[in-house]
C-alpha cells in the first residue's frame, strides 16, 4: 500500500510560535460545528501529558472532553458518560486499545458506531481500526515518524469520503527544516 492516499487530502500548519495545543483546540471547535450525524475526527497526541494539556484546554472553552486515562480506577465509568452523552471527545492513552481489547470493544464500538465525534488518543489507536465517517485527523505536533503518521492518517479517507489529515507543529522549534522533514524525522 502507498504511504498517501488520494482520498486524504494532506496539509502542515505552522503555529508560528502560538501553542499548537491551542490550535488544535480551535480547529476541533471550527470543524466539530460542520459535522453531520456519523462524521468523526481523531487528534493524536505524542504523550499522556499532551493529551492532559489538550482535555484542559478544550475543558477551560466549554468542550466537554472526558479523559480516559490508564491509570483511573473508573474507566468504565468516565467512558460511559463520555459514549451517552450527546458526542463529543475522549481522550485516550495507550491503555485505551488494550481496554478496547478487554471488555469486548464496547469503547470503541461507542466512538466508531456511534453519531460520530472526536476521539483523542495516543499511537495506540493508529493500527488495525476501520472506522467509517473519519473526515479529519489532526497531530498535535509531529509524529513519531512515517509509519505512525501513515497508520494514524489511514484511519480517515476510508469507503471514498474525502480525509483530511493536519499536522499542527512549531516549525521555528524545531529548526529550519522544511515542511516535508517534518513527517519523516524519527
Amino acid at each position: 500500500q502507498p504511504t498517501w492516499r488520494k482520498t486524504i487530502q494532506y496539509e502542515v500548519v505552522d503555529s508560528k510560535g502560538a501553542s499548537t495545543a491551542d490550535i488544535v483546540g480551535g480547529m476541533v471547535q471550527k470543524l466539530s460545528a460542520g459535522f453531520v450525524t456519523g462524521q468523526r475526527g481523531a487528534v493524536y497526541v505524542r504523550s499522556y501529558e499532551a493529551g492532559r494539556r489538550l482535555h484542559e484546554k478544550l475543558q477551560k472553552a466549554g468542550f466537554h472532553v472526558p479523559f480516559y486515562k490508564a491509570v483511573a480506577d473508573d474507566k468504565s465509568e468516565i467512558f460511559k458518560a463520555w459514549a451517552e452523552g450527546s458526542g463529543g471527545w475522549i481522550i485516550a492513552t495507550g491503555a485505551f486499545y488494550k481496554a478496547v481489547a478487554d471488555d469486548k470493544s464496547e469503547i470503541f464500538k461507542a466512538w466508531a458506531e456511534g453519531s460520530g465525534g472526536w476521539i483523542i488518543a495516543t499511537g495506540a489507536l493508529g493500527t488495525g481500526l476501520d472506522v467509517a465517517g473519519v473526515t479529519h485527523v489532526i497531530h498535535l505536533d509531529r509524529p513519531y515518524g512515517m509509519t505512525n503518521f501513515v497508520q494514524q492518517t489511514g484511519r480517515g479517507g476510508r469507503g471514498g469520503i474525502i480525509g483530511h489529515s493536519t499536522v499542527v507543529v512549531n516549525l521555528k522549534a524545531i529548526g529550519s527544516e522544511d515542511r516535508s522533514a517534518v513527517l519523516s524525522r524519527d
